[in-house]
Formats: C-alpha cells, structure tokens, sequence
C-alpha cells in the first residue's frame, strides 16, 4: 500500500479534478450593456416563440 504522503497527494488531485469539472456553464463576456441588453432581449423573445403559452397577454 502507498505511504501516507502519496494517498494524499492523490485525494488532492482528485479534489482538485472535481472542482474543476463542476464549475458549469461558462458566462458570456459583453462589451456594453447595450449589448448585453440586445442579447438578452433576442433569448427572451425566442423563448416566447418556442413556449407561447407560457406568454401571458397584458390588460
């Protein structure tokens, strides 16, 4: 069996794999708020194509 020192340099590494791979889905970078305004506009306005019912009307 390994010696103490290697085992943990190995749940080190393994820790430290893991933290990497559950970082998630990675953020869009914008320029200006304008841009990041233009952009989330077009994602809501897709979202209304794809799910109409979901859209509620306004009185």
């Amino acid at each position: 069996m390994k010696n103490e020192k290697d085992l943990n340099e190995l749940f080190r590494r393994i820790e430290q794999s893991v933290k990497e791979t559950v970082k998630g889905r990675p953020r869009k970078a914008f320029g200006s708020l304008e841009e990041e305004r233009d952009y989330l506009k077009a994602q809501v306005d897709y979202l209304k194509k794809r799910y109409p019912n979901l859209v509620k009307e306004k009185r």
